[in-house]
């Protein structure tokens, strides 16, 4: 199974609009599947603000489609409150990712949140951010069907090993191991210690040779992976 490494072109022919938040207006595309969707997608990017990581994603979008999903892609960059910082918190960033569920779920006009599976991939910056989603989510006992990470970096909840494993939803972790970032032993040993803890949760690991800090790029050198990230969605029911 091939991706396009190229997700900004995949991407950039996906009319952005823009969405009101609780901490303002962000950009944000979204890509719609012919007739019902079988599931909803969030995607979140990385801190660096280039197109090719801001829509890094873009390289699953269009093989998720095929399959019934629908792909939420937010450009956190374009909001001052969301921009990805280093050296900020998450709160506004949290704020505004999860105003995008109910608008969403409304464009496809689906009645709620429950009505077809809701995951949450992300990558890097996006990758933290995407694990904090799912706990505020599961703390609220939210809809949350899976997760997807790449990569991921630190999030700042101290607490954050102890919020892993109050998760019950199957989790898929890439990494690469010549990732030049985010050091692949360093981030994931931890990392997947917390998520094996867990008890009747899945954990998908699926480290990768080569592609270094770029999910697409991971996924355009390892057929495997790349498989496995657009197939996830199979681990909560067939599409």
């Amino acid at each position: 199974m091939s991706v396009e490494a190229n997700g900004v072109e995949i991407l950039a022919e996906i009319k952005s609009e823009k969405v009101e938040t609780p901490v303002g207006e962000l950009e944000v595309k979204l890509s719609v599947p012919a007739g019902k969707p079988a599931a909803v997608a969030l995607m979140i990017h990385g801190v660096v603000d280039k197109d090719e990581i801001r829509w890094e994603w873009g390289a699953f979008v269009e093989k998720l489609r095929e399959r019934k999903v629908a792909c939420i892609c937010p450009n956190l960059h374009s909001c001052d409150r969301t921009f990805p910082r280093l050296d900020a918190g998450p709160e506004d960033a949290l704020e505004a990712l999860k105003a995008l569920i109910p608008w969403a779920y409304e464009k496809l006009e689906l009645e709620s949140t429950s009505e077809v599976p809701f995951l949450v991939y992300g990558k890097s910056w996006g990758g933290a951010r995407a694990l904090e989603l799912c706990f505020s989510l599961t703390d609220d006992k939210q809809p949350l069907a899976g997760l997807v990470l790449a990569c991921p970096a630190k999030c700042y909840r101290e607490d954050w090993a102890e919020c892993v494993s109050r998760l019950t939803v199957p989790v898929l972790l890439v990494w690469s191991k010549d990732d030049q970032v985010l050091d692949f032993k360093e981030g994931s040993e931890p990392l997947l210690a917390a998520l094996n803890s867990r008890k009747g949760a899945g954990t998908l690991f699926a480290p990768a040779e080569e592609g270094g800090h770029r999910i697409d790029k991971i996924a355009a050198a390892n057929e495997g992976i790349a498989r496995k990230i657009i197939e996830f969605a199979d681990l909560i029911g067939p599409l």
